[in-house]
C-alpha cells in the first residue's frame, strides 16, 4: 500500500547524509581556507545536486534494478533488503546503496573532519575568538554527524547482514 512512497523516505536520508557530507565540506573549506568559503550561490548548487544525488540513489527500483517492500508489520516500506532477486539483482543494488549512500559520504566526513583537526592545531593560537567560535560550530556538526552515525549504522549494518550473510539463525522474532 505504502510502497509507492517508499522512494521519498529513501531520498530523503540520502538527502540528509548528503547534506551532512556537504556541510563537513563547508566547515572544513572555512577552517582551513577563509578567503574562500561558499557563496549562497554555491550553497543553493550543491543543495540542488545534493537532491539529484539522493534521487539517483533511490529511484532504481522504479528502473528495475533492485525493489522496495513493507517493513516492520506493513507499517512502512524500505528498499528490500532482505530479497535475492537475480531478476532485480537486489544484492548489487544493496552494495551500490552502501557503498555510496553510507561509505563515501563517511569517508568524506572523516576526512573533512581530520583535516579540520589538523588545520586547528596549526593556527589555534594565531585565530582568537573567531578560531574559539569555529571551533565550536565545528564540534557541534561533528555531534550531529556523530548521531547521525549511530542512529543509522547498526540498520545499515543489519541490511547488509541479511543481504549477503545467513543471518536468519540470529534473528529470531517471535510473534
Amino acid at each position: 500500500m505504502y510502497i509507492k512512497y517508499a522512494w521519498l523516505v529513501s531520498t530523503l536520508g540520502f538527502a540528509s547524509i548528503g547534506n551532512l557530507t556537504v556541510m563537513t565540506v563547508e566547515r572544513w573549506l572555512l577552517v582551513a581556507r577563509p578567503m574562500r568559503a561558499l557563496f549562497i550561490r554555491t550553497a543553493m548548487i550543491l543543495g540542488f545536486f545534493v537532491w539529484i544525488y539522493a534521487l539517483c540513489l533511490s529511484l532504481p527500483p522504479f528502473f528495475g534494478w533492485g525493489s522496495y517492500g513493507p517493513k516492520a508489520g506493513n507499517v512502512f516500506c524500505s528498499v528490500s533488503w532482505e530479497v535475492h532477486d537475480p531478476i532485480t539483482k537486489t544484492d548489487s543494488y544493496i552494495g551500490f546503496l552502501f557503498t555510496f549512500g553510507l561509505v563515501i559520504p563517511v569517508i568524506i566526513i572523516s576526512t573533512s573532519y581530520l583535516a579540520i583537526i589538523a588545520t586547528l592545531r596549526k593556527v589555534r593560537k594565531r585565530a582568537g575568538a573567531r578560531g574559539r567560535r569555529e571551533a565550536k560550530i565545528t564540534k557541534m556538526v561533528a555531534l550531529m554527524i556523530m548521531a547521525f552515525l549511530l542512529a543509522w549504522s547498526p540498520y545499515a549494518a543489519l541490511a547488509l547482514a541479511v543481504q549477503y550473510f545467513d543471518v536468519s539463525t540470529w534473528i529470531k522474532c517471535t510473534s
